[in-house]
Parts: C-alpha cells; structure tokens; sequence
C-alpha cells in the first residue's frame, strides 16, 4: 500500500526531475516551475539556433518562492546561450539573471518595454524571422499589449507563452475572463490567423508540449467557446 509519504517524495522527486532542461523534441529543451501544488508548470525553453548556440524562452532559475531551482551547470552540455527572448512582460521571470550570466542580450516587443523591470536591448517586431527560422507574430488584444507567439517555418512548430492553455483531458482553449482583456470578441479575433498557419507541434508556456494531433487541436482552441473546454 502506498503511504502519504511516499506520494509527497514522489511529487517532489517529479517537481525536481522537471526542473532540469529535458529535451522535448530535437533541438529543444524544456524545464518547468513548479506552481506549489506539483500539478501546475510554468514553462521554459532553450532552442537550438545552430551546431553550438541557442536562444532562451521565458527562463526561470528560481522557483516562485525565490530558491534557486537550476544549476548552470544544467547548461554546460547544451548549446551556448546568445539571448533571451519574452513571450511578453508577464514571462520576464529571471531573464535578467540569465542575461548577466551569459552575458547576452534581451529581446522583446518594445510595446511590452513599459511593464518590464529591465531594459530591452532589441525589438521583436511583428513578422520578423529571428535566428534564420523563427517568426515573429505580436498578438493584438490579448493579456499584454503585444505579447509573442513565435513560428518555426520549416519544422512549423508553433511556441506560445499565455495564447493557449492546455487541459487535463489533452484539449487547448484559449484564455478567459482576463481583466485586461478590453473584450472578449476582440481577443479570441486577435488569435484567428494562428489557424493558417500549419502546425506540427506546439511548446507550451504551461503545459506538456503537444505533437499529436496538434493542428487539429489549435483548430479546436481557436473555434470553441474556452469555458465549455474548460469545463
């Protein structure tokens, strides 16, 4: 029979195992933050750029309670670090840490520039292709003013910090009932067009990555009501 205990060792051995960059898909890496209830992540990234560099997403180093959660020495092994790119001013979380250590720039929208606490050294501007193959998409009307979603147009997959939230039953729905949302119809257009795009995979800010079923799945996230998927 299973103790107490050893579900709590066990949820803390699967907070631990997830704090550690873990490859999700060729050329990527992903560790999560616990939220505190073991059940909760919040995502961050490490994309291979080239043979020897990469770029960071949204990156935590500690956990919410401000201890630290990584090593650098996580990093040794994986290809070097060349910036941090934010999803939006929501994601900033220890950017800055990240930046000093490897002693790199920070990218962002310069529309989210006003609710960060650090300074953005370069622009990430609506459309552009960063690092040869990624693009750049602001979204209108959302949580922030222009928060990011970015698209590799080759392996087309599609990295998304708060523009969709997975569910427990695998589903995607976008977010709800935001206070910042100036409207709701407003904000489920602003993300109309991601159903264009063809999509094989999608990194997550919070939730497992999805590569099954993942255009069926954003189709789905896009055209439903987010509280009957919630539900």
């Amino acid at each position: 029979m299973k103790r107490l205990g050893d579900t709590v060792m066990s949820l803390k051995t699967a907070v631990r195992e997830r704090q550690k960059p873990t490859l999700a898909a060729e050329g990527i890496w992903m560790w999560s933050i616990d939220y505190g209830d073991g059940e909760t992540f919040f995502n961050s990234y490490l994309l291979q750029t080239d043979e020897n560099e990469s770029v960071l997403i949204d990156p935590f180093f500690s956990t919410l309670d401000g201890k630290p959660a990584l090593k650098w020495s996580y990093f040794d092994d994986l290809p070097s670090p060349r910036a941090v790119w934010l999803t939006s001013s929501d994601h900033e979380r220890d950017s800055e840490h990240f930046c000093k250590h490897f002693h790199i720039p920070l990218r962002a929208s310069k529309a989210e520039s006003k609710l960060l606490s650090i300074a953005i050294d370069e622009d990430l501007k609506d459309e552009s292709i960063v690092d040869g193959a990624w693009k750049v998409f602001c979204l209108k009307e959302q949580k922030t003013p222009a928060e990011c979603v970015f698209y590799h147009t080759q392996r087309q997959l599609l990295l998304v910090g708060d523009a969709l939230l997975s569910q427990e039953d695998g589903r995607l729905r976008r977010p709800y009932g935001e206070p910042s949302y100036k409207s709701e119809a407003k904000a489920k257009q602003g993300l109309q067009f991601l159903a264009n795009l063809s999509v094989k995979g999608i990194l997550l800010g919070h939730g497992d990555p999805v590569f099954k079923n993942a255009q069926v799945l954003l189709q789905d996230a896009l055209s439903l009501d987010p509280r009957s998927i919630a539900e």
